[in-house]
């Protein structure tokens, strides 16, 4: 049973960043759904991959919930909401995309999905750079934070301070702990 309790609590401690994120449900949902044109048949990545993502997140914070802050929170379920959001960028995108990562042009269809795949987390990095303005982010800071969690559930060593710092400034005097988060998001989706 769901119980919702990070949302309840960025709405208590934040209307604000608790807004932002509602309008972006709908919005991650949307990219979400395209993954199916390059994965029919592969486990599923919607709406229901992303409740489960956020109820994992909220059970191993289990009673910590109340050390984290906003920010922690807002910067989290932002996360959840769009870690896996590479996996249906556009074809466009993809090809802008595949040049940045230096990734070579896929043979067919098949070698598109798969690099997709393999890469959908620096994918979703790319998507999130290119158009966080139109996601209404706070700022740039709040952005990059997500980016990196974002990035963080596969394939990144969360140890490496430069990418993923303890203490990120979202604001002044606000930070948030990139290598919490994005183990929070790794693990949860490991489950």
């Amino acid at each position: 049973e769901l119980d919702y309790g990070m949302t309840r609590r960025l709405a208590e401690l934040s209307p604000e960043l608790h807004r932002r994120y509602r309008d972006c449900v709908v919005i991650s949902q949307g990219m979400l759904c395209r993954y199916e044109n390059y994965f029919p048949d592969f486990t599923d990545h919607t709406v229901l991959h992303t409740l489960d993502i956020q109820e994992l997140c909220g059970q191993l914070i289990g009673g910590q919930i109340e050390k984290l802050t906003a920010e922690d929170l807002y910067v989290l379920l932002m996360g959840t909401l769009f870690q896996d959001v590479g996996m249906g960028v556009s074809a466009a995108d993809f090809d802008q995309f595949r040049v940045a990562l230096g990734l070579p042009e896929p043979a067919d269809d098949t070698a598109r999905a798969w690099a997709v795949r393999d890469h959908h987390q620096e994918l979703s990095g790319l998507y999130l750079e290119k158009y966080w303005k139109m996601l209404d982010f706070p700022n740039a800071h709040y952005a990059r934070a997500v980016i990196q969690v974002c990035r963080g559930h596969r394939k990144t060593d969360l140890m490496d301070q430069e990418g993923y710092p303890a203490q990120f400034e979202v604001e002044p005097g606000k930070t948030v702990c990139l290598p919490y988060l994005a183990a929070l998001l790794c693990l949860a989706d490991e489950l």
